[in-house]
């Protein structure tokens, strides 16, 4: 999530608001390829196209975050290698910077972590030659800070969130506020502090409410269903899963409604329903897969595995866990966690599943 697009005062004369949303639908609703043969005509030279371009593709980051990327990075490329003479002052900078951070952000939502550290420079270089330099820099450390907190970084992510909340309270920017309290209480709770995390979520979902920020709302309601779940308040998760759905559902936000599956999952494993369980966590990897989220369909293949093995479907269990390792090599999942990768790995080849190293492995994913 980038935080709110500031439109510029300025602006090419001749292109209306209309005619800017219809030139950014139109380059959206070209293919990959489509964009790269016909790029200039898609009129992205003009500032007020850039701006509903730059809006509609933050809407969609925790719809299609993939596709983000794709087009966010695409009119990345074409901006920075093209002699346009339309921008003014700093407005050409401001979106090679806007650009690369919805790129970055769409990364990070896919795991590409590595690919979101180098789009995210490239944001923040860009951003340091504009007249908001401070303001632009703190939401590119935001998403540098989630990276954090993906990587399990969790005392630098405590340490950090207050300076980075108290930048966007003096810039007005509570969206953005609230979510660096966020991932503050999230640390909290994956560092088993579970009381004063609780404490954060709901003041956070009373906060969320106050602003009407559908984004706030769909993360704490999760986080507070898989923390009443740990707490094993099975009645308060559940009231609360049954008061997320429709706001889900009417926000698409398909990030958070698969995360609220995920949660589900854990709150009926703990109740001792392991074939209901299996079945949240499968719908939460089908909506994961739609928006291309790979790494979150492995991490589930290894919880499913876990409760596979625990009601005693070891060859079911093996298949699961065989299915994430490549994912995981491949995204770099848990570089943190190599020895019980390779523990588990070698338990694999013997068919005599380590499943002490298998939970060590799977529980780098369990800040859902």
């Amino acid at each position: 999530m980038t935080g709110e697009l500031v439109p510029f005062p300025f602006a090419v004369p001749g292109m209306t608001a209309t005619e800017a949303r219809d030139a950014a639908d139109r380059y959206l609703s070209a293919s990959p390829g489509e964009r790269a043969a016909r790029i200039g005509e898609f009129q992205l030279g003009n500032p007020e196209a850039l701006l509903a371009l730059c809006r509609r593709l933050e809407a969609d980051l925790e719809t299609r975050p993939q596709d983000v990327h794709a087009a966010a990075s695409a009119a990345y490329d074409f901006i920075e290698e093209s002699a346009a003479t339309t921008f003014l002052f700093d407005e050409r900078e401001y979106y090679l910077g806007e650009l690369a951070l919805l790129a970055g952000t769409g990364c990070r939502i896919l795991s590409l972590r590595e690919d979101a550290r180098r789009w995210l420079d490239r944001a923040e270089t860009w951003f340091l030659l504009t007249a908001n330099a401070g303001g632009d820099a703190s939401r590119v450390g935001y998403q540098r800070l989630a990276l954090k907190m993906e990587e399990r970084q969790f005392a630098e992510v405590v340490r950090l969130t207050g300076p980075l909340a108290e930048s966007f309270r003096r810039g007005a920017a509570r969206e953005l506020e609230l979510k660096c309290i966020y991932l503050e209480a999230a640390a909290m709770k994956e560092t088993g502090r579970l009381p004063e995390a609780l404490v954060r979520f709901e003041r956070l979902l009373e906060q969320g409410k106050a602003i009407g920020s559908a984004r706030i709302l769909s993360s704490t309601y999760v986080a507070l269903i898989q923390l009443h779940s740990e707490m094993n308040r099975a009645t308060e998760a559940f009231a609360l899963a049954r008061e997320a759905a429709p706001l889900l559902q009417s926000s698409n936000n398909r990030v958070a409604l698969a995360k609220l599956h995920w949660g589900i999952g854990l709150l009926l494993r703990t109740q001792n329903r392991p074939a209901e369980a299996i079945e949240a966590f499968r719908s939460a990897q089908a909506e994961f897969r739609e928006i291309d989220m790979k790494a979150d369909v492995a991490a589930l293949n290894l919880v499913i595995g876990d409760l596979l093995l625990e009601t005693g479907q070891d060859r079911q269990a093996e298949w699961e866990i065989r299915a994430a390792l490549p994912v995981i090599d491949e995204l770099k999942m848990v570089p943190e966690g190599f020895a019980a990768l390779s523990l588990l790995r070698e338990s694999l080849r013997r068919r005599s599943i380590d499943r002490a190293a298998l939970r060590r492995v799977h529980g780098y994913f369990e800040e859902i």
